[in-house]
C-alpha cells in the first residue's frame, strides 16, 4: 500500500447510524487519519427524516444529492431559506452558517458530505 494515495470503495463500506441524528446513515470514506484537510462520507438519509439544524464553527460542509430529493434549509427566523436540491445539486456551506435538511421523499436520499477541515 503505498502512502502517496488512499483508495477506497463506496459499496464496501458499512453504514453507521449517525451519533447525533437518528434517521441519518452513513459511510465514513476519508477521515483525519487518511486525509489531511477534509473527510468525505456518504450519508443516508431516511425516507421522511432530517438532520436538525446545527452550524459547524470552522468547516466548510460541502453536500452533493446522489439520489432523491431534500430540501436545504438555512439561517434563522424570517430570514430562513429552503432550497429544494434534487440529484446532482450540491451545495457549500460556510463555518457559522445554521442550516439543515429535510427528505420529503418517500424514498431514502443518498448525499455526498465533504467537510474541510476534516470532522471525523
Amino acid at each position: 500500500m503505498s502512502n502517496l494515495i488512499h483508495l477506497f470503495d463506496i459499496n464496501s463500506a458499512a453504514w453507521v447510524p449517525h451519533n447525533r441524528f437518528p434517521t441519518v446513515e452513513t459511510k465514513v470514506l476519508e477521515t483525519k487519519a487518511t486525509h489531511a484537510h477534509l473527510s468525505l462520507m456518504k450519508v443516508k438519509l431516511e425516507a421522511g427524516g432530517a438532520i436538525a439544524m446545527h452550524i459547524h464553527p470552522i468547516e466548510t460542509e460541502t453536500a452533493v444529492v446522489v439520489s432523491g430529493e431534500v430540501e436545504f434549509l438555512y439561517g434563522e427566523g424570517e430570514a430562513q431559506q429552503v432550497v429544494l436540491l434534487k440529484v446532482d445539486n450540491g451545495v457549500s456551506i460556510y463555518p457559522g452558517t445554521l442550516h439543515g435538511i429535510r427528505n420529503v421523499s418517500s424514498a431514502p436520499v443518498e448525499l455526498l458530505a465533504i467537510h474541510s477541515p476534516g470532522v471525523v
